[in-house]
This record gives structure tokens, C-alpha cells and sequence, in this order.
């Protein structure tokens, strides 16, 4: 099963959540992270991260501007 099956497996990003951003969740596959948002029945992909990165910064820029 899918993300399009299942969007809800997912989790909200600890980075996100520390600044009561609760609207976007992600999932780990390897060595990445895809971070994304449901909105109605659509599941929108925002970014794919390379899950080494320190990234409350990147995702600070990507999806909070």
C-alpha cells in the first residue's frame, strides 16, 4: 500500500511540530525523507530530502515561505 492508498501513515516532521506547523507529514523511504500535505483527497508532494541533512533550516525555507 501506497502513499495515495494510506496518506495518513505518515508523521508530522519533529522540525515542523517544535513550531506548531501541523498541516504537512512526512515518511522515510531509505535514506530520504518525503515531506507532503493533504489537502481535500490529494496528497501534495512539497520536497524529497536527503535524511542526512540538518534540515529545520531547509525546511524552514522550502515550505514556510
Amino acid at each position: 500500500m501506497g502513499l495515495a492508498d494510506n496518506p495518513e501513515q505518515g508523521h508530522i516532521p519533529p522540525e515542523l511540530e517544535r513550531i506548531a506547523v501541523y498541516e504537512y507529514r512526512e515518511i522515510h523511504i531509505k535514506a530520504y525523507r518525503i515531506i507532503y500535505q493533504i489537502i481535500d483527497n490529494n496528497v501534495f508532494i512539497h520536497c524529497i530530502l536527503d535524511g542526512g541533512r540538518d534540515l529545520p533550516e531547509l525546511l524552514e525555507y522550502r515550505i514556510l515561505r
